[in-house]
């Protein structure tokens, strides 16, 4: 009885759309941590940046912009990860 490939075919197909699947579903999560991480990192960036900038004003540029010196200096203790 000679061997028909239509089933082999079929196999063939659903096993290449599974791994195309697969790959879609892998990059969409490598995708979406990407942005997560960067959207984090630029986060902590801009906490750095205004810690630094906060940890050089004087006293009297504190006071003109109405934010309290030891309330200044608790938040540029801050660790950059923190709010």
């Amino acid at each position: 009885m000679p061997h028909s490939g239509a089933p082999v075919t079929q196999l063939r197909q659903e096993h290449t759309a599974n791994q195309l699947l697969e790959v879609w579903w892998m990059r969409e999560r490598i995708e979406r941590w990407w942005r997560l991480a960067s959207g984090a990192l630029h986060l902590w960036r801009q906490r750095r940046r205004g810690r630094t900038e906060l940890s050089r004003m004087t006293d009297a540029e504190l006071k003109d912009a109405g934010i309290d010196p030891h309330e200044a200096w608790l938040e540029t203790r801050k660790s950059f990860w923190r709010a």
